[in-house]
């Protein structure tokens, strides 16, 4: 049998070392291309390698997003399989656009949003989220599989797309370290971790400053970490509000590898509130470690147990939420920090197993 498999080799080259590696897109690419090399010879090529495969036959086609149509008009295949790591596109540009009743002249007026930014703008409204629109948007009409990774939330923004049933599965990873363990020390004050690659609109931190500014407002005392990129000058016009106001914001940026996972161990709830996500791999960090995340559905992950954030600003149930947890006992917190480790442990672990189930009866269909 031979097989196509296209994703990014900035994340995945097999035979190679990589520093993103053990991301969610390194994860997802290598435990793809071994999986798939059970079943056959793999040519493994980035989303932009078009022309390496133009003209060629394959038996399996699986591919992400990015140029996904045009790979599979540019050679022959029997079976297709959208590998979906995010919504669906369309769906993740409406939730953009209509949070917080945005305007659309930003996507529509390049010319305009390039002089917006010259003149600085950017820094007194989030006008860069712009750039988190997603450029391609496929058509799935004719594809035979659509796997998505995430919860029901996530494949729903398929089937609200045209996709039937019958086509779209749905499957959660794992971080590919084995176990997950339950907190063993809780510090003197609440701690608070956000954590994404970079902040962003769709990850919900404008509505996580919000959050952390009502609880400053009630008197609660807590510290907060930030690990990401912050690349958008309004956020962190948004992070000098909050220290300027007295919250304790620690911001690390970007931190790798081990040191990554012992400052997650030290946190004590994962927050991430955002408007939509394939599953959040940051979500897996936290609870691999025994941090008890308080999400929005639309992250991916259907644990969230204190109860479920909705995506939107100005919230009571939202600011409840958190108020539950500024309240926690550290016995409790102990508590949910093992049902958290056990949570994941059940629904995540032996994700290359369920895979390889999975990508077996496609073949066998």
């Amino acid at each position: 049998m031979k097989i196509l498999l296209a994703y990014c080799k900035t994340f995945f080259i097999p035979g190679r070392a990589s520093k993103y590696q053990n991301s969610s897109a390194g994860i997802h690419a290598r435990t793809l291309y071994e999986v798939l090399c059970g079943y056959g010879d793999v040519d493994y090529i980035d989303t932009s390698e078009i022309e390496k495969v133009r003209g060629g036959y394959y038996d399996l086609f699986v591919g992400i997003n990015h140029n996904f149509n045009e790979i599979r008009k540019a050679i022959s295949c029997k079976k297709s399989v959208y590998y979906a790591v995010t919504q669906h596109p369309a769906v993740f540009i409406e939730k953009l656009i209509s949070f917080k009743s945005r305007k659309k002249w930003h996507i529509a007026n390049e010319y305009v949003y390039r002089m917006a930014k010259r003149m600085g703008m950017d820094r007194i409204w989030n006008i860069r989220w712009r750039e988190e629109i997603p450029v391609f948007v496929p058509d799935l009409r004719d594809v035979d599989h659509v796997l998505v990774i995430g919860n029901q939330v996530t494949a729903d923004t398929y089937l609200r797309n045209g996709l039937s049933r019958q086509k779209v599965d749905t499957m959660s990873y794992e971080l590919m370290r084995g176990e997950a363990a339950a907190k063993r020390k809780l510090g003197k004050r609440v701690r608070f971790v956000f954590s994404a690659a970079n902040l962003y609109l769709g990850k919900g931190f404008d509505i996580f400053v919000q959050l952390m500014e009502r609880m400053h407002e009630e008197g609660y005392e807590f510290e907060i970490t930030i690990m990401g990129a912050v690349k958008n000058p309004y956020y962190a016009g948004l992070i000098r509000k909050m220290r300027g106001r007295g919250i304790h914001v620690h911001v690390l940026g970007m931190v790798y590898d081990e040191r990554y996972y012992t400052v997650m161990r030290k946190q004590d709830f994962y927050v991430l509130p955002s408007l939509a996500e394939g599953q959040a791999g940051t979500v897996l960090d936290a609870m691999y470690c025994g941090v008890i995340p308080v999400l929005t559905r639309e992250t991916g992950v259907s644990y969230s147990p204190l109860g479920f954030l909705k995506p939107c600003m100005d919230m009571e149930s939202n600011f409840n939420i958190i108020r539950k947890a500024m309240k926690m006992g550290k016995r409790e917190m102990g508590l949910l920090s093992e049902k958290t480790a056990a949570y994941y442990n059940q629904h995540h672990l032996h994700f290359r197993e369920r895979l390889d189930r999975l990508i077996g009866r496609y073949i066998e269909e």
